[in-house]
């Protein structure tokens, strides 16, 4: 299994966004084994503003540096952020870290 890390989008209450992957107010971020490593903040997300700041997909990569996946709920720019050669994962779950062991357990080699 690549050891990349993998990014969530996430809500002020830890749960999957509801919305654009670049909107979200937060990213956690899970190693290759789906162990949380770290949260960040993101500057381009909304935090439940009226006014969206939708994020630009390659700032979004730019700021999620080191995470080969990206998973959200909505993922519109997906197709872009794949020619970076980043795997785009969309969700249903509400849990983020069992958004990654879906992930986890579709993408298993072997």
């Amino acid at each position: 299994m690549n050891k990349e890390r993998i990014a969530v989008g996430v809500d002020q209450n830890g749960g999957v966004w509801n919305d654009h992957f670049g909107e979200s107010p937060f990213f956690n971020v899970y190693d290759g084994e789906g162990i949380f490593v770290e949260a960040i903040l993101n500057p381009y997300g909304s935090e439940g503003d009226l006014e969206k700041k939708h994020g630009n997909p390659f700032e979004i990569v730019e700021l999620l540096k080191g995470c080969g996946v990206l998973i959200g709920r909505v993922l519109g720019q997906g197709k872009k952020i794949e020619r970076t050669g980043i795997v785009v994962f969309e969700t249903k779950e509400d849990d983020p870290e069992l958004a990654v062991k879906t992930y986890l357990e579709k993408n298993r080699e072997g």
